[in-house]
């Protein structure tokens, strides 16, 4: 997960939704209004990234439109801006894996809010590809933490994997100039891995190399 800035105004359209009505009933146009605001706030340098997992969501097919507080159980979050946010359509992480049937009960409170939180401050990418707690956090925010990897499955196989590859290209470039990064003077170091952080934006699981990168800095 990554902090994201959500637009602000919220799409009008959706003010004019009543209560009682449902997901359903929002216009065709609407919703497509809706979705490029998310897209928009889901997107660095490159496609749109799920806002769980940072999948890259290439096509319309490949996401949807996500609701934190699932519209089944909490009904009058349905057409809150708030609430919406932009998910991949895997089955085994994220949207459709947090709210499938059979899985157990959450308080979606719980769950670490990437614009209202920032994920850096309770997640860590290890060099495995792993989602693990941060270390030094509070008894509460481990426990937000541990229920947000559990809830979304950002643990899953294919997460692990996407991950890892993208700490072993960082890897590969950038620790064969250990010597020179060990050269420059700080300032200059900074600057150097910041564009190399910027490249990575541009993809997707930009976070798996953030965490690497910063930890040279």
């Amino acid at each position: 997960m990554r902090k994201l800035e959500r637009p602000d105004p919220e799409p009008e359209c959706l003010a004019d939704m009543r209560a009682g009505q449902s997901w359903g009933d929002l216009p065709s146009a609407c919703k497509g209004t809706v979705r490029e605001a998310l897209e928009v706030m889901h997107s660095d340098l490159g496609p749109p990234l799920c806002s769980y997992c940072e999948w890259e969501i290439l096509t319309q097919e490949k996401g949807h439109i996500e609701h934190l507080y699932p519209r089944s159980i909490y009904p009058d979050e349905t057409f809150s801006w708030g609430n919406l946010y932009l998910s991949c359509n895997h089955p085994d992480h994220c949207g459709q894996f947090k709210d499938r049937s059979g899985r157990p009960r959450y308080r979606p409170e719980d769950l670490i809010r990437p614009d209202n939180d920032d994920p850096a401050a309770f997640l860590r990418c290890s060099s495995s590809g792993e989602i693990r707690p941060r270390e030094g956090l509070s008894p509460t925010d481990r426990q937000r933490a541990m229920t947000t990897i559990d809830v979304l499955g950002l643990n899953a196989p294919a997460l692990q994997g996407k991950r890892r590859a993208v700490v072993k290209r960082a890897s590969d470039l950038l620790l064969p100039e250990l010597d020179f990064l060990a050269s420059l003077e700080p300032d200059e170091r900074e600057d150097l891995l910041a564009g190399e952080i910027a490249a990575f934006r541009a993809g997707g699981n930009p976070s798996a190399a953030l965490h690497f990168i910063v930890d040279m800095m």
